[in-house]
């Protein structure tokens, strides 16, 4: 793992920092005496170090197992990683601590069972490298550095609170981060040379349809739904959610996702499942139904709400700002504004941007795909990169591609200054697609019938050997 500076969030802790830190030359052990608080200290030695670590292991087992067994739990692993170590060996006296602003919050497992343990036993292992040392200090000093910070190549490591962070590993050796709430994901080896990973075995994210019925009729809709379209069955669907295996969210979409007549209890399923679910729409009078609303908010991902224009842009006349009114109102989460770049005007899509600053919403930009109905609409044509750059200028913005846009833009983007490694540039890779309607998968939502098989059999395994022959084609 090789971590150059770290940063989540503004400074607004006011009590200890500790940070994992490479260092470039040796170093010993200092102010170490079992109370990691608000002093210097310096722990290099592997003693030390799992000292350290295995008071991190009791302090994130305690509050499900009790006292007693978060300590013999966190001895027997920290055991487990020193030679000629028995788990008694290992010292958590009563007067040891680690102060509560340095405390982390180990990952969980997809499943939503328990903390992952395969995650702390890596964990462990990277922290007894020769060339990793933990240092501890506060930042209420007007010198908020360790004295030894001159000769750390990386500093600050973030750890998330919560147990809505979740780790799952790969076949091929990587870890997945993922943030339940926020929607952040991480892929990382904690081998410092390690690779970047090409594909996962297995899906992180499923594109699910739900129901081929959408009453909306938008001209560009490469799904091609309409009022005939029929839902998925839903006894189906809780099967197949049960019958995949650490799969971390869908994108739930359609058709429109609301119409089907057990919408909100699948989001409760999938979210049980350990699954979290996000989704897109163009209806909103849910948000004015406070149960299933409040389903949306307790049991949802993120969910998207579809532009095609400004002014009235929803059923019953409803504006964007009438939107905003009511999540405010309720305390609910912001809706992430989906605009689909060539559907729009550009004078249609600054507006768009605008409304998204105004109101502080994030946003998704959508290529345009000429499949379903989208085969015979002509999208407006127009340099959407400067667009953007233009209208956010010296302004925030939450602003997002998808794979579309990046892999057709990726040398415009890369002129416009964007970081490539923050996108991504094929489907199939580390996703897929799931009819669920018509019990077909694919490579994507938009992949064309022809790349379309049947999804039967052992479900795992047909997606993994398909994720793996779609990885083998692209290189």
């Amino acid at each position: 793992m090789k971590i150059f500076n770290a940063r989540l969030g503004h400074a607004t802790n006011s009590s200890s920092t500790h940070s994992t830190v490479f260092i470039d030359q040796p170093v010993g052990d200092n102010g170490i005496d079992g109370r990691f608080g608000w002093g210097y200290f310096t722990a290099a030695s592997p003693g030390a170090k799992m000292h350290y670590f295995a008071l991190q292991l009791y302090y994130n087992f305690r509050q499900t197992i009790g006292e007693d067994a978060a300590r013999s739990l966190a001895r027997a692993l920290v055991a487990n990683l020193l030679p000629d170590q028995k788990p008694f060996d290992i010292p958590l006296g009563d007067d040891d601590y680690i102060d509560h602003q340095s405390v982390w919050s180990l990952p969980g497992n997809p499943d939503n069972v328990g903390r992952n343990i395969a995650f702390a036993r890596e964990l462990g292992q990277f922290f007894l490298r020769d060339d990793v040392v933990i240092l501890g200090g506060n930042d209420n000093e007007d010198e908020a550095s360790h004295p030894l910070s001159n000769i750390a190549e990386h500093t600050e490591e973030y750890w998330d609170s919560g147990s809505h962070v979740v780790a799952r590993k790969d076949q091929q050796g990587f870890w997945t981060l993922f943030n339940r709430h926020t929607g952040a994901k991480t892929r990382f080896s904690f081998e410092r040379e390690a690779k970047a990973p090409t594909h996962s075995m297995g899906p992180e994210l499923i594109d699910i349809k739900i129901t081929d019925f959408c009453t909306k009729g938008c001209a560009y809709c490469y799904q091609n739904s309409n009022s005939a379209g029929k839902h998925a069955d839903s006894g189906y669907l809780s099967s197949l959610f049960w019958r995949l295996e650490d799969v971390l969210e869908f994108a739930i979409g359609g058709g429109e996702p609301t119409a089907h007549p057990d919408f909100f209890e699948l989001l409760k399923r999938s979210s049980w499942r350990g699954i979290t679910p996000s989704f897109s729409t163009r209806e909103v009078g849910w948000l004015w139904v406070p149960k299933l609303a409040q389903t949306v908010m307790e049991y949802g991902g993120s969910y998207a709400l579809s532009m095609e224009d400004t002014g009235k842009k929803f059923a019953g006349n409803l504006q964007l700002e009438d939107i905003v009114e009511q999540v405010a109102a309720n305390k609910y989460k912001k809706p992430v504004l989906h605009i689909p770049v060539g559907a729009q005007s550009e004078w249609q899509l600054r507006q768009s941007l605008r409304d998204a600053m105004l109101y502080q919403l994030p946003v998704v930009l959508l290529g345009f795909k000429s499949v379903g109905r989208g085969a015979n609409f002509k999208p407006q044509m127009y340099d959407w990169v400067t667009a953007v750059k233009e209208e956010t200028k010296g302004k925030w913005l939450d602003l997002r591609i998808d794979t579309t846009l990046a892999s057709k833009y990726k040398q415009e983007l890369g002129n416009a200054g964007v970081n490539l490694k923050l996108l991504e540039f094929q489907e199939g890779r580390f996703s897929c697609y799931i009819d669920a309607v018509n019990k077909t998968f694919g490579p994507s939502s938009f992949c064309g019938p022809e790349k379309m098989r049947p999804l039967e059999g052992h479900i795992e395994g047909t997606l993994r050997a398909a994720m793996e022959e779609w990885a083998q084609e692209e290189e």
